[in-house]
């Protein structure tokens, strides 16, 4: 079957053991998905801070940040063989145009449907930015964002261009694979305040700026999740500090590094976590757990909206003879609203009297033996409002979801991607 992504931009991007693998799921329950910018993986491997990782978490899958390797690095010091076990396949994605600069890996212990380097925009594809991989139950982007620059000179290329892209890149994953998207890594922002140890004094520094902070904004917009902040909307953690003072001793940090969901998965996912302790570099890692019993449905066609004003009829309908309103969650699962009188027990009655009201007498009766006897508790698909509580977000900005033309090639100088100096 042809390829629906593959885009391979070097020699060594894609492990050579690909072939003999045999597609498979995930083992277990749940699969665990691990983010880190390394700010150099030479640094980060010397000191065994890398290989000690690997081995005290045994992600099922890891994606790197800035690696800063070249493809003919890569194989002369024999970091696919130095750096993994075997039970990883590897998939790499260099830059082009500066040695020692940005750059992105995807280890996975499960072999992928389909793998694709880069946006297809050629203006995008010479930093090595982006890995994609197509799974059975979700699709997996590694990104590492362009900063804009201490002097903010790649500003405009950032927000106006990139980020526009980018947020189209993403939905038509959504709509082309029928799957929902899971992007991870360092998408250089702190979206709101709670998320930057000092908001006033960095209103223009690369990271923080309003454009950059409404891109974000304008991306969830289109249907993706924050999930570290869905999950826990108080909490303020940091995954980047500066390096050049004692920013981390000093709790002076900022939150740059990312799981972005489609917000048909966050039903799935069990935790989005930020790992303060681990050391080795100037972020530290982002973990992601996901149910992998169920997969995510697709997002709705055109087709089915055509359908919508009839559907909403028929629930109207439904309301006139069901005692219990349905309402959707933040998820869409459809439950009965929270009543003041009503135990949680005689609720659960009522809906099933209201699904049963169509069936036949002797269907009724069944139903009704069933209500008496002893019931099984049951995962609620509904999140705490701990969960559900949204984040402070900026102002939203029209979507940026939509397809745009793609303009011939710019001339992008290779600037520096440093992070802004702590106030």
């Amino acid at each position: 079957m042809q390829s629906r992504l593959v885009n391979v931009p070097s020699r060594t991007a894609i492990d050579s053991r690909m072939v003999a693998w045999k597609v498979a799921a995930f083992p277990g329950s749940t699969v665990r998905v691990y983010s880190w910018n390394v700010n150099g993986l030479k640094a980060v491997m010397g000191r065994k801070d890398l290989q000690n990782f690997l081995q005290s978490e045994d992600p099922d899958v890891l994606c790197l940040n800035e690696t800063k390797m070249t493809d003919d690095r890569i194989e002369k010091e024999h970091i696919k063989d130095a750096l993994l076990p075997a039970k990883y396949l590897q998939f790499w994605n260099c830059s082009r145009v500066k040695k020692g600069y940005a750059g992105t890996a995807i280890f996975t212990k499960v072999k992928p449907l389909d793998v694709k380097f880069d946006l297809g925009i050629e203006k995008h594809d010479q930093e090595g930015r982006t890995i994609t991989l197509e799974f059975a139950n979700f699709v997996l982007v590694a990104c590492y964002v362009p900063n804009a620059g201490q002097k903010l000179d790649r500003l405009d290329y950032r927000t106006k261009e990139w980020d526009t892209d980018f947020s189209a890149y993403l939905k038509g994953l959504e709509t082309k694979l029928g799957k929902g998207v899971i992007l991870c890594g360092d998408l250089n922002v702190a979206h709101n305040e709670i998320d930057i140890f000092s908001a006033k004094s960095n209103q223009r520094s690369a990271g923080f700026t309003t454009e950059e902070r409404k891109g974000f904004t304008s991306l969830l917009s289109t249907g993706f999740v924050d999930s570290f902040r869905q999950l826990h909307p108080a909490d303020v953690k940091y995954s980047y500090w500066n390096s050049r003072t004692n920013a981390r001793q000093e709790g002076k940090g900022w939150r740059l590094d990312y799981f972005v969901v489609s917000s048909t998965l966050m039903a799935s996912v069990c935790d989005s976590e930020i790992l303060n302790p681990v050391m080795g570099s100037d972020h530290c890692p982002v973990k992601l757990t996901l149910k992998t019993g169920s997969a995510a449905p697709a997002p709705a066609k055109v087709e089915e909206a055509k359908d919508a004003p009839k559907k909403t009829a028929a629930a109207e309908e439904e309301k006139k003879t069901a005692p219990a309103e349905k309402t959707l969650d933040n998820f869409g699962v459809t439950s009965a609203k929270k009543s003041e009188h009503k135990p949680a027990a005689e609720k659960e009655g009522t809906k099933k009297r209201s699904r049963s009201a169509s069936k036949s007498p002797h269907k009724q009766e069944e139903t009704k033996k069933a209500e008496t006897a002893p019931k099984k508790k049951s995962r609620s698909k509904s999140k705490s409002p701990k969960a559900s509580a949204p984040a402070k977000e900026a102002k939203e900005e029209p979507s940026a979801g939509e397809q745009v033309k793609t303009v011939p090639a710019a001339n992008l100088e290779a600037a520096g991607n440093g992070k802004a100096p702590a106030a």
